[in-house]
């Protein structure tokens, strides 16, 4: 265990050694720890699984939430791989760890303002439709557009003004 161990967990190299699993990770967190473990297991016996450099090599990128010794969650990246015998035989896990509360963080701000504008979009008065800036096709529309056009949804995504006949013929 790295000394970091402390700065990311509040722990210190003894505590987190001596700290059980289930007690580090979330409810949720230790599920899929242990779903993952068994996966990782069950590809080492395998017998039909070809254990060339790649899979000798592999390595799995996981995001877990975990308890922080003031109390409170936070959310970590774990890079975890295989230390091997003389014989390539599994003998532990190394695990690399960051923490990426802030992306985890920024991710949920954004996600809210997606939610946000969809509503908004979806449930304006006012016609309005998002276009492929290069080709001109509708890559989404709202309910004023189908009320409006008489065009459903499905029908008018991935086609264009001209495609639906919008604004008519010149001769119109």
């Amino acid at each position: 265990v790295s000394p970091s161990i402390k700065k990311i967990t509040g722990y210190t190299q003894e505590e987190a050694l001596a700290r059980p699993l289930d007690k580090t990770f979330t409810e949720e967190t230790m599920s899929t720890i242990q779903e993952v473990f068994t996966e990782e297991m069950a590809r080492e016996s395998d017998p039909t699984e070809e254990k060339n450099e790649d899979f000798l090599t592999r390595s799995r990128k996981l995001e877990f939430e975990q308890f922080h010794k003031d109390g409170h969650t936070f959310w970590t990246e774990l890079t975890l791989s295989f230390m091997r015998d003389e014989n390539n035989k599994a003998i532990s896990i190394l695990s690399v760890t960051r923490d990426i509360t802030e992306r985890k963080n920024a991710e949920q701000a954004l996600k809210k303002e997606s939610e946000k504008f969809q509503k908004l979009f979806h449930h304006s008065t006012t016609v309005m439709t998002y276009s492929n800036f290069r080709t001109g096709k509708y890559v989404e529309v709202n309910q004023a557009f189908v009320t409006a056009t008489g065009f459903d949804r499905k029908d008018a995504i991935g086609k264009s003004i001209d495609d639906l006949d919008l604004w008519g013929s010149p001769k119109d």
